[in-house]
C-alpha cells in the first residue's frame, strides 16, 4: 500500500533508479547532492551575494555617506607617519595607534586603527577607527568597526562587512559562512557535471550540439534556464569567489593545510604565537622602522613609490612597513611588505608580490580576486554582477525545488504556475543547473 501511495505521488520506483547503469545512478545521486546542498546554503548565500555586490563599491558609498571623514579639510603636503601619530596623540593621549594608511589620492584623508578609546554615547563600545587630516593630523571623525551599528551612517559599511562574512554572529557566523563557501566550492564541480549531456563523449560532435541548449535561455522555461545558463556563464568567477571565501573564513582550518599538501607556504610573523608580555613601548620608533625598511628595499634594488601603510603589532613585537609598487594587487594589498622587529630593528620577514612559493603566490591573490581589485574597475564590475548572479542562482534553485516538490506531491496542474510547462517537468537531457550558491568576503 505504501509503495502504491508513493507511486501515486510521482515517486520513482526503486528499480527505475538503477535503470541505465551506474552512470545514471551517479547522476541521480549528484542531482540530490546539488539540490539539497543548494537549499542548505541558500539563505547564507543570498545574504553574502547581495552584501558582496554592495561592498564592491564600499569606498564610494562610505565616502558619500561620510564626506567630511574622507576628504582633507586643509591644504598642504601630507605629514609623515610619525608626525601624524604625534598629532593624534596630542588630541587623544589615552588612545594608541596600531595601523595607519596614507591616502592614495590627493585630497583624501588618512585612516588609522587605534585602541583605548570608548564611545561616551555607547558605554562599552570600542572606537577603533579614526580619520585624520593629512596636512595637520586633526581628527576628522571616529567610528567602531568591531561593534558597528547599522543605524549610524558612519558604521553602515563596517556593519555590512561584518554581516557579509559572519552574519554579525562572531566566530560562529564566520565558520558558518566559511563552510557554506566550502560546500559551494565542491558544488560548482557537481553543478557543472550536471549540465553535461548524458552518455556523450566530449570529443564527439553530438556532445556540443546537445550541450549548446544549456547555455541559452528560453522564455517558456525561464526560471530553469536562467538557473542553469547563468551558472555556466559565470562558473569561473563563481569558482574563484568560492575558493577565496574558503581562504578568508577557513584559512588556518582548511585552506592553508590543503595548499601545504601541494606546495610549502611561508608563515609571516603574524602567524607566530603571541608574546606573554606585549611590547607597548618598543625600542624602535615608527620613523626608525621606516628607515630600516627603506634601506632594505634599496639594498635589494626593489623600486617603490613610498610607504602605503604601516602597523605595529605589540603582541608579536614587529612593525609592518608596506610600500607602493608597480605590483600592487589592490589599494590595501601593496606589492612589498617588510617586517621589522620593534625591539632589535632586524628584518624578520619580507613579502613581495609574485615571489615565494606557489602556495604563497596563490594565497596572495585570493583577496584581490575576491574583491575584484585585482583587475581594476572591470574586475569590480564583474564581482558586482557575480554577487547578483549568486543571489539569482539561489532564488531560482529554491523555485525549482518548490515546483518539483509540488509535482511529486501530486498537486493538480491548475494549482501550479499558469502557462508554459508544468511546474514539475523534469530537466532536459542537458542536465541540471550550474550552481546555486555564493561566496564569503572578508574583504573589501
Amino acid at each position: 500500500m505504501r509503495t502504491q501511495r508513493l507511486h501515486a505521488r510521482g515517486a520513482p520506483a526503486v528499480s527505475t533508479m538503477f535503470a541505465g547503469g551506474w552512470k545514471d545512478l551517479m547522476r541521480k545521486g549528484l542531482t540530490l547532492v546539488h539540490r539539497y546542498a543548494g537549499l542548505a546554503m541558500a539563505m547564507f548565500l543570498i545574504a553574502a551575494g547581495l552584501t558582496g555586490s554592495i561592498l564592491v563599491w564600499h569606498e564610494e558609498i562610505d565616502g558619500a555617506l561620510n564626506p567630511r571623514w574622507f576628504h582633507a579639510q586643509s591644504d598642504g603636503p601630507t605629514l609623515s607617519i610619525p608626525a601624524l601619530i604625534a598629532a593624534f596623540e596630542r588630541q587623544a593621549p589615552e588612545a594608541e595607534i596600531s595601523f595607519i594608511r596614507l591616502p592614495v589620492h590627493e585630497g583624501r584623508s588618512v585612516e588609522a586603527s587605534m585602541s583605548g578609546w570608548t564611545d561616551p554615547a555607547r558605554p562599552g563600545v570600542r572606537i577603533n577607527r579614526v580619520f585624520l587630516d593629512p596636512a595637520t593630523g586633526d581628527i576628522l571623525g571616529v567610528r567602531s568597526t568591531v561593534e558597528p551599528s547599522a543605524l549610524r551612517a558612519g558604521e553602515i559599511i563596517p556593519w555590512l562587512y561584518r554581516f557579509h562574512y559572519s552574519l554579525t554572529l562572531g566566530s560562529t557566523g564566520s565558520y558558518l559562512m566559511g563552510f557554506a563557501a566550502l560546500a559551494w566550492l565542491i558544488d560548482t564541480f557537481v553543478a557543472f557535471y550536471l549540465t553535461l549531456p548524458r552518455g556523450k563523449s566530449v570529443w564527439s560532435r553530438p556532445f556540443w550540439s546537445k550541450w549548446k541548449p544549456a547555455w541559452g535561455i528560453k522564455k517558456k522555461r525561464l526560471n530553469f534556464d536562467l538557473h542553469r545558463a547563468s551558472g555556466l556563464w559565470f562558473l569561473p568567477v563563481l569558482f574563484v569567489l568560492a575558493l577565496s571565501g574558503v581562504y578568508l573564513n577557513l584559512n588556518d582550518e582548511v585552506f592553508r593545510p590543503v595548499v601545504h599538501v601541494f606546495s610549502p607556504t611561508t608563515d609571516p610573523p603574524y602567524k607566530e604565537p603571541a608574546l606573554s608580555q606585549p611590547v607597548r613601548e618598543p625600542a624602535l620608533s615608527w620613523g626608525d622602522a621606516i628607515a630600516r625598511a627603506e634601506a632594505d628595499m634599496d639594498a635589494s634594488g626593489r623600486e617603490h613609490a613610498g610607504v602605503a601603510y604601516m602597523n605595529h603589532s605589540a603582541a608579536r613585537a614587529y612593525y609592518t612597513v608596506s610600500f607602493r609598487t608597480a605590483r600592487d594587487l589592490a589599494p590595501d594589498r601593496s606589492g612589498a611588505r617588510i617586517y621589522v622587529d620593534s625591539r632589535t630593528g632586524e628584518i624578520r620577514h619580507r613579502e613581495m608580490v609574485g615571489e615565494g612559493t606557489a602556495g604563497d603566490i596563490l594565497m596572495e591573490w585570493q583577496f584581490p580576486l575576491h574583491s575584484g581589485h585585482a583587475f581594476g574597475l572591470a574586475g569590480r564590475i564583474i564581482i558586482f554582477v557575480a554577487g547578483l548572479v549568486i543571489t539569482a542562482l539561489s532564488v531560482t534553485g529554491i523555485i525549482i525545488w518548490l515546483r518539483k516538490r509540488r509535482a511529486r506531491m501530486g498537486i493538480p496542474r491548475a494549482a501550479r504556475r499558469p502557462g508554459g510547462a508544468p511546474a514539475g517537468t523534469s530537466a532536459p537531457s542537458a542536465g541540471a543547473g550550474a550552481g546555486a550558491a555564493s561566496p564569503s568576503f572578508r574583504s573589501s
